[in-house]
């Protein structure tokens, strides 16, 4: 009977089929050792992959982590790109404010700005009367209003001495405002920061530190 073609190849298979099973597994060591007995034949080991951060890996979108405001760092800074200038219409004062304040005409020499955090800045101008000071327009103020404060300074706003203060409701140790008091020209000039108490307590600080920094850009144009 003649013998098939296969049948000598599948006769040493059969013999030798553990001499075949040894080397793949001596094969097998070697690929998942590689990185071991490489350095030592003078052969470069394979580097490790690099991880892609989230936002590069196409298909992946990052998750956003919310942190809290932390006091003291500007995130609102008006600069000419991000900042509407403002001419008083009455011609005496011009300021630059962040575009996301809404500027609103209050009438009777008032502008008001609502904020984002829904705190309002507004600046209001009236009459000087004879005799009038800087310290006396600060009693005044606090005399008008039913509020507690908690600090005044002096300081200057356009060039001009002004007197600072912040105020709070009665027995409240945090400021739900901040106020500005100028004497120029015969007019008297308060520039105001309020309703801090609707702001969450971790950005009033900043909150402030916006007021101020526009403040900042207030000129006396007369």
């Amino acid at each position: 009977m003649k013998k098939k073609w296969w049948e000598d190849p599948m006769s040493f298979i059969c013999d030798y089929w553990w001499a075949f099973l040894a080397v793949i597994l001596l094969l097998l060591v070697a690929i998942f050792t590689y990185n071991d007995w490489a350095p030592l034949v003078g052969i470069n080991p394979i580097p490790n992959p690099t991880l892609l951060p989230l936002a590069t890996v196409p298909g992946i979108t990052p998750q956003r982590t919310l942190v809290p405001a932390i006091s003291g760092i500007d995130t609102a800074t008006p600069t000419p790109s991000t900042a509407i200038q403002f001419n008083d219409p009455q011609g005496t004062y011009t300021l630059s404010y962040p575009q996301d304040w809404t500027a609103t005409d209050a009438g009777n020499q008032a502008q008001q700005w609502q904020l984002p955090s829904g705190a309002v800045v507004s600046i209001h101008a009236e009459p000087a009367q004879p005799g009038d000071t800087l310290d006396s327009f600060a009693q005044e103020v606090v005399t008008q209003l039913p509020y507690d404060v908690l600090s005044q300074t002096s300081t200057q706003v356009g060039g001009q001495l002004a007197i600072r203060q912040e105020v709070a409701f009665p027995g409240e140790t945090q400021p739900t405002a901040v106020g500005y008091l100028v004497l120029y020209k015969g007019k008297k000039y308060q520039i105001a920061l309020s309703g801090l108490q609707t702001v969450v307590a971790s950005d009033r600080a900043v909150v402030i530190q916006q007021f101020e920094k526009t403040l900042a850009t207030f000129q006396f144009q007369q």
